[in-house]
């Protein structure tokens, strides 16, 4: 059940998160591993890091967009989001 316990955790946003509407880098805790950024209005990124490739840098990401990944460090130039958490392990 631990396997399908994660993915409902996750789905369900069990693990918080975190709303950002500013322009200053969000890079989350060591504890911490984001899985998913929910953009809320028309959202352009200064700096989005993780395991995507390609780069959106500079692209408007319509509201109602959910990126998944792991994402390390995020910085926005415009927009809001609400960014998840994984399972976390301390």
């Amino acid at each position: 059940m631990g396997a399908m316990n994660d993915l409902y955790e996750r789905g369900t946003g069990l693990n918080g998160g975190k709303y950002i509407a500013d322009t200053v880098a969000y890079i989350p805790e060591s504890y911490e591993e984001l899985y998913a950024i929910q953009v809320l209005t028309a959202t352009v990124f200064t700096t989005i890091d993780g395991n995507i490739t390609g780069d959106i840098v500079g692209a408007t990401i319509p509201a109602g967009f959910i990126l998944y990944g792991v994402f390390t460090e995020i910085e926005l130039a415009s927009g809001s989001v609400i960014v998840y958490n994984d399972v976390v392990n301390q």
